[in-house]
C-alpha cells in the first residue's frame, strides 16, 4: 500500500510554504497526488516539482 504525506508534512520536507505546494498540487504539477475531499494528499515518496526547486532557491532555503 502506497504511504502518502499532507500538504504541510510536504511543505516541511521540501523547505518551502504549504501555499506553494497547495498550487502544486492543483496545477497537477506533483506527479502522483490525490485529491480525497478537500484534502491533497501526495505520494510519500514524490520529489520537488522543479517550479518548487526554484521558488525555495530564490528564498534561500535548501530542499
Amino acid at each position: 500500500m502506497k504511504s502518502y504525506i499532507t500538504i504541510p508534512e510536504a511543505a516541511v520536507k521540501w523547505g518551502v510554504s504549504a501555499q506553494q505546494v497547495r498550487s502544486g498540487c492543483e496545477k497537477a504539477r506533483i506527479s502522483g497526488v490525490v485529491r480525497l475531499s478537500r484534502r491533497w494528499l501526495i505520494p510519500e515518496d514524490a520529489v520537488l516539482p522543479p517550479e518548487l526547486e526554484y521558488a525555495a532557491s530564490k528564498c534561500g532555503i535548501s530542499a
